[in-house]
């Protein structure tokens, strides 16, 4: 969605007229009997497609014997010529025609050779051409240059000159093709008028023209005001001197409203939008119904909050799962309040991510915080209180095999089988000193001396960082 108004285009035509030399006249308005907005309809004998001026048109006619009169289109550049003129036919032939010219030929004074000159004593046309007529259209302009495009629509030109109001001219052009042939004014100052005077030259024959623009405004400097999860605002100003009569403002997503505006600054909202998305912002100022320098702005908004989707426990860590409740993030940042990792940034898979927690004790309780970010805006953190499971119950009770070196114990355990065990003594040596892949297993204290009291005891071990049980017990050697 956008405001603003379209462009138009200027065109200036101007005929300049000069002759070579004093003894001799020129093809004239003052020959024709000239009607706009008029057509004589039914006596066209031939139709001509891209004459580029009435002039030229004229010409043709006063080549062709049969030619009496002539209607001529300019917007369509279509020459009609007419057998007859409008006071020997019928007048219902004679019709308004908007764009139309009507013109007749005054036959004394026509030059047989077109764009040519006569010479007046003897009524005949001699080789020189002395009618020039061009026309300057806006070909482009920015807030530091323009440029001309100058169409010859009559005569013969072989120099074209060209001076600005302000800035640096183009150098002068030696014309080869003489229907396309740009001209520019360099270095000119934003929102500014520009005259560009055009003189188009063969021999001593001039045509003078010019046309003047309204440089573009510079670009106008935006900046982000506010995001939340659908909407962002931006403020923009165009630089110091630089005014508009009105700025057009659009969104790449959702919809827009402006919230203040005068001739020099102005904000407005997009809105509607999906969190975490980047929306662009784009201002154009429009001065005299021409728009300036365009200027964006991507704007990213704040990303939503995440839904815990799963969890689950071990003895000696957690893990949890989660997904965006709506829109887009690039990464998470994920902490848990104990364990390990502390913290961490997790990339963004296909909306969810997940993570574990681990090196915990036996029913400790764990807060995880997850962020989402979408580039540079964080959403509101959401938090789950995961518990890990409860610790594992290891019995040791004396074996009747203790003996006068050895102490003795049965241990039994409600571990899963997941778990390691470790054998510990107060004095003597271990025997086994690890136990794998079993909860019940005899264990020993070996080289103890008689009579002596000895703890045996045995820590149940998960993972490499967790004890999530432990037992002792106190024997003594025969």
């Amino acid at each position: 969605m956008s405001f603003g108004v379209l462009p138009v285009i200027w065109l200036v035509t101007t005929v300049a007229l000069r002759p070579t030399d004093a003894a001799f006249g020129y093809l004239s308005w003052n020959n024709m009997k000239i009607e706009e907005n008029r057509a004589l309809l039914g006596n066209i004998f031939q139709t001509l497609n891209g004459i580029r001026s009435r002039i030229e048109c004229q010409s043709f006619c006063a080549q062709t014997s049969e030619c009496k009169s002539y209607n001529y289109v300019s917007s369509l550049k279509v020459c009609e010529l007419n057998n007859a003129i409008k006071e020997d036919t019928n007048a219902d032939k004679f019709r308004k025609n908007d764009n139309y010219i009507y013109a007749t030929l005054n036959y004394d004074n026509a030059c047989t050779n077109k764009d040519c000159c006569l010479d007046p004593t003897t009524n005949k046309s001699k080789d020189t051409y002395c009618y020039i007529e061009i026309e300057l259209e806006k070909e482009d302009f920015s807030s530091s240059s323009v440029s001309v495009r100058v169409i010859v629509t009559a005569g013969r030109v072989n120099q074209i000159t060209t001076t600005c109001s302000e800035g640096d001219p183009s150098p002068n052009i030696d014309v080869v093709d003489s229907e396309n042939v740009v001209v520019f004014c360099n270095g000119t100052r934003p929102s500014n008028n520009v005259t560009v005077n055009v003189t188009a030259s063969y021999l001593e024959i001039l045509a003078t023209a010019s046309v003047t623009i309204t440089t573009k405004t510079s670009p106008a400097t935006l900046k982000e005001q506010f995001t939340n999860m659908t909407a962002g605002i931006a403020s923009w100003s165009l630089p110091l001197d630089e005014i508009a009569d009105d700025f057009n403002v659009s969104c790449s997503e959702g919809s827009v409203a402006l919230l203040d505006k005068n001739s020099t600054h102005g904000a407005a909202i997009c809105y509607d939008l999906v969190p975490g998305s980047t929306v662009i912002i784009t201002v154009n100022s429009v001065t005299d119904s021409e728009y300036g320098m365009p200027a964006s702005l991507n704007i990213q908004l704040d990303p939503d909050v995440v839904t815990f989707t799963n969890r689950t426990s071990s003895l000696d860590s957690i893990s949890v799962a989660w997904e965006m409740r709506t829109g887009f993030a690039s990464k998470f940042v994920v902490n848990c309040s104990s364990g390990v990792p502390a913290s961490s940034v997790i990339d963004e898979v296909v909306g969810s991510a997940s993570i574990e927690c681990s090196c915990l004790n036996p029913l400790q309780i764990v807060n995880v915080t997850v962020i989402a970010v979408a580039n540079s805006k964080q959403g509101l953190p959401a938090s789950e209180i995961v518990s890990t499971d409860e610790p594992v119950n290891i019995s040791l009770i004396e074996d009747v095999a203790t003996n006068t070196s050895t102490i003795v114990a049965n241990m039994t355990s409600n571990a899963p089988s997941n778990v390691v065990y470790a054998v510990y003594c107060s004095a003597g040596e271990p025997f086994p000193v690890m136990i794998e892949d079993t909860n019940t297993a005899t264990v020993r204290c070996i080289g103890v001396e008689a009579g002596q009291s000895a703890n045996l005891s045995v820590k149940a071990l998960y993972g490499n960082c967790s004890e999530v049980g432990s037992s002792w017990i106190s024997i003594s050697t025969d």
